[in-house]
């Protein structure tokens, strides 16, 4: 059986500790930039918005509402749950009503957008901060395997006499 580059791959071991220096030497690859971790109901039109918005402000749970009333197929199985990203992911009118929440708050007023009418809470604000060594210990790994396999490659190439004969392509 001939190796394979995920065969040379897999035999490769790196220990902990060059891991963890790698880690601390590129860290500017692990930033996270603050993160808004936020839920939404989708709707069709803003009088759906509208008494979802009231049944809110009786107490009813943002997340059963989501479930029971949110166009969002993405989101609606999970509570309305958009999970925790940073600035610039979403669409203005959506990104401008969630900047001006505070956490725990909901939008007073239906938000309109391209894909309808949302209802958007706020749930927290994750302050900038540096991804875990142990979330990013496998992008560390597949960065370390692929640079070794590449200098692999390139000394058996630089060893071996290679020879093209365009002509007879």
């Amino acid at each position: 059986m001939r190796p394979t580059f995920e065969h040379l791959g897999a035999r490769l071991q790196f220990s902990e500790g060059a891991l963890r220096a790698l880690y601390l030497l590129s860290k500017s690859r692990f930033e996270l930039p603050r993160r808004y971790c936020s839920a939404h109901i989708l709707l069709k039109t803003a009088q759906e918005a509208r008494r979802v918005i009231q049944r809110l402000a009786q107490g009813e749970n943002f997340a059963d509402l989501a479930k029971e009333l949110s166009q969002d197929p993405g989101s609606r199985a999970v509570g309305g749950s958009l999970g925790c990203e940073p600035r610039g992911t979403y669409v203005a009118p959506f990104e401008r009503a969630l900047l001006g929440l505070k956490p725990g708050e909901v939008t007073k007023t239906p938000v309109q957008t391209e894909y309808g009418f949302h209802v958007i809470q706020l749930l927290r604000v994750e302050p900038p901060g540096l991804q875990p060594f142990a979330e990013a210990r496998g992008s560390l790994l597949t960065s370390l395997r692929d640079q070794a396999l590449q200098s692999l490659l390139t000394s058996v190439v630089q060893r071996t006499p290679i020879r093209l004969f365009p002509e007879n392509l």
